[in-house]
């Protein structure tokens, strides 16, 4: 498998032909649908990827999917994967999100404002659409943190 298709591979959901629906975890991942993260934990051969990804099938989500494993303790490392994830579809919002979330996260808010107008523009000029209310939302606060920060602190404003 070649790297690229191989790094790609983290950012795609399997697709699982044949998995029979587990309607009680699908509605106790329901439940949590509106929150920004939903981890799952559990032992290697448990069943998570097959949960997840038949579940994100059966509700047709807009989702952005991770596969984390062990070099994923740098945040850098996160950032270079959802960029690439962003070369790969420019029209998964999730990507540019997790990309804010990113800068936000390494204390880069210049960075992480910036991603939103790119946001905006590929949405504008591939289908005709604003970013959504997550996104807009996403954007206030880091506009915001950084209003909130010391003089001195973090990224210059303006």
């Amino acid at each position: 498998m070649s790297t690229e298709h191989s790094e790609l591979a983290k950012l795609s959901v399997p697709r699982l032909p044949g998995v029979v629906p587990r309607v009680r975890q699908f509605a106790q991942l329901d439940d949590h649908r509106s929150r920004p993260l939903i981890r799952i934990e559990g032992p290697p051969g448990a069943g998570k990827t097959t949960l997840v990804s038949s579940w994100l099938e059966s509700r047709i989500a807009a989702t952005l999917w991770y596969q984390v494993d062990a070099g994923d303790s740098d945040p850098a490392s996160v950032f270079d994967y959802l960029s690439k994830g962003l070369g790969a579809d420019p029209i998964v919002e999730a990507f540019h999100q997790g990309l804010m979330r990113c800068y936000q996260t390494l204390e880069r808010p210049t960075e992480a404002v910036a991603a939103y107008p790119r946001l905006r523009h590929t949405l504008s000029v591939v289908l005709g659409v604003a970013p959504s209310a997550e996104s807009e939302r996403l954007h206030r606060k880091i506009l915001a943190s950084m209003v909130d920060q010391p003089e001195g602190s973090g990224d210059p404003v303006g």
